[in-house]
């Protein structure tokens, strides 16, 4: 586990708890539907999420998200830490067929990937302030996207 600070940090850097949870955070898209809702059809991914938290209790929970998510998540992080975007990459939209098994199963694999990247203790070092972004997106509650911030 990386623990940055001393034993002497003071309480109200939350920098380094932040990023101890992180360090603590599982979370994988164990699941894909295709949902109907007032003639709109979209696929939505359930991501299956456990965390410990520092005191050593284990919590497991499950979060829905749309690609869209995914996409205004990425662009929120992208235009935070400049530096990402090197280093990930949410797989493309696509516009037709993007119902078809196939597709959402690739999709599904391609989006556990980036998932996977965000939650490294490696990317957590060297991005902190990460964590609760990351941390925020998978909590079980309905994403609050930033609309009309980016082009879509």
């Amino acid at each position: 586990l990386f623990r940055s600070g001393s034993i002497n940090s003071s309480l109200d850097d939350l920098s380094n708890v932040s990023a101890d949870d992180m360090v603590q955070l599982n979370a994988y898209i164990s699941d894909t539907g295709v949902c109907n809702d007032h003639g709109k059809t979209y696929a939505l991914y359930a991501i299956t999420v456990h965390r410990r938290t520092l005191d050593g209790i284990d919590e497991t929970w499950k979060t829905y998200r749309r690609y869209s998510d995914f996409h205004d998540f990425h662009m929120r992080i992208s235009e935070q830490f400049e530096n990402l975007s090197s280093l990930l990459k949410l797989p493309g939209k696509k516009t037709f067929n993007n119902m078809d098994r196939d597709f959402l199963e690739k999709r599904k694999k391609d989006l556990n990937s980036y998932l996977q990247i965000l939650l490294n203790s490696e990317m957590v070092k060297a991005c902190p302030d990460i964590a609760h972004c990351v941390y925020n997106f998978l909590e079980n509650k309905a994403y609050n996207k930033g609309k009309g911030d980016f082009a879509r």
